[in-house]
């Protein structure tokens, strides 16, 4: 296990008391009181200070994301609740977010990996979306990086919906039957696979009830039960709306994630099953304001991971994608998008997550015009500089990420324009 060390160069600026007096209580506080404590932490509200103020506070979120992901570990009396788990992800995903020189130093990355194959969805959705913003690397290669794959493949596999994945997101949307192919008999033969299905009313019943009931009726290996169970949470999670719409972020992120780490031909199989993916896509960008936050982000950033030439995807492939999405003209998909989250007014209470879409929105901005796609273009969309004028007139707390965001688009298409 690498830890981080707290060297702190004396140009680095110095964080606020308040904010060191926080990172310290984080640290040093009895894990029953830390959940209490991460609950009401927002990382985007301090300061910028020195990145290595935070090595401590990484060090302990790493010692508790590996004692929940051994099964050793996890079975004792002290071990961490997923309801930690999952504050720990937030707030590690919030903190490498401001801090991006922090994602070249994390020294977690192999706990993200194991935290994948939790039966929890709570834990694998932000396990997966802190591995979004982390960079290409060895994370997801290597000797795991076969199983990983197969993973991330099945995760990404259980957003198959009829009339697609904005359809999955809607309100209205009716339940479906579960219906999942296996190999007889663990046969891998295509002649060998065999349909198993369970009626959509039955989509409450407890996920292991429904395993035994489905292992008296048919013969199925041992190898592929974990894909099975794991098919079978994501079809129970998903019969309500937030359900729904998390096994689409779920999947979106899987995907995401498979792209950037797992190299391009990933995408190239998979595509070769879902066809359509790039139009399902377009779909959701063009409806961020009703598929939900969660949602909303994560097709944000496999969209990005996809057109990102430097996670070497294929140039046709890249190059269908930004021609659907219009990226060459000011009126495309994505410059839309953008001008009405710079336009929308939410109310209070729903600040927060409209501003991580806009902010996945300027991000998705900034690789499209790093990767010379023309984005450029897209500023001469009607109203576009106007919104964001208005837009960089916000001066609270919660504004500011965005306005800075904004910025940074803004000096990266001047650089552009000018080169």
């Amino acid at each position: 296990m690498v830890h981080l060390e707290e060297r702190v160069s004396a140009l680095a600026l110095t964080p606020p008391r308040s904010l060191k007096v926080v990172l310290a209580q984080l640290v040093e506080c009895p894990q029953a009181e830390l959940l209490e404590h991460l609950g009401s932490f927002k990382s985007q509200y301090w300061e910028r200070g020195s990145a290595s103020h935070w090595h401590p506070l990484l060090n302990r979120f790493d010692d508790i994301l590996a004692a929940f992901a051994d099964p050793v570990k996890r079975a004792a009396a002290d071990a961490p609740s997923s309801a930690i788990v999952c504050e720990v992800l937030r707030v590690l995903y919030d903190t490498l977010t401001q801090h991006g020189e922090l994602k070249a130093a994390f020294a977690s990355g192999d706990r993200l990996r194991e935290l994948l194959e939790s039966s929890d969805l709570a834990v694998v959705l932000g396990t997966l979306r802190c591995l979004s913003i982390c960079p290409p690397g060895r994370n997801l290669r290597g000797s795991h990086g076969a199983v990983s794959e197969r993973r991330l493949e099945a995760l990404a596999g259980g957003s198959s919906w009829p009339g697609g994945l904005h359809a999955a997101c809607a309100r209205d949307c009716p339940g479906r039957d579960f219906a999942y192919e296996v190999p007889r008999g663990g046969s891998g033969d295509a002649l060998g696979l065999m349909a198993v299905s369970i009626p959509a009313e039955k989509a409450s019943t407890d996920v292991e009830q429904l395993m035994q009931e489905l292992l008296a009726a048919h013969d199925i290996a041992d190898a592929y039960h974990p894909a099975l169970r794991l098919q079978l949470c994501l079809w129970g999670h998903a019969r309500t709306l937030a359900g729904r719409r998390e096994v689409v972020a779920i999947s979106l992120y899987a995907l995401c994630n498979a792209v950037k780490h797992l190299g391009p031909n990933f995408l190239h199989t998979f595509l070769q099953k879902r066809p359509g993916l790039y139009s399902e896509l377009c779909d959701l960008l063009q409806n961020l304001q009703v598929i939900g936050e969660e949602a909303g982000v994560a097709a944000l950033r496999v969209t990005g991971a996809i057109l990102d030439s430097r996670y070497g995807q294929s140039r046709v492939e890249t190059t269908q994608l930004s021609q659907m999405l219009g990226l060459s003209v000011p009126h495309g998909i994505v410059a839309c998008a953008l001008r009405g989250l710079l336009a929308e007014s939410p109310p209070e209470g729903q600040l927060q997550g409209h501003y991580r879409v806009l902010m996945s929105a300027l991000d998705l901005f900034q690789i499209t015009t790093a990767s010379n796609h023309q984005t450029t273009v897209q500023l001469g969309h009607a109203g576009m500089i106007l919104a964001m004028l208005e837009l960089m007139q916000k001066t609270d707390i919660v504004s500011l990420p965005a306005v800075v965001g904004m910025l940074r688009c803004l000096e990266l298409a001047a650089e552009v324009s000018g080169s």
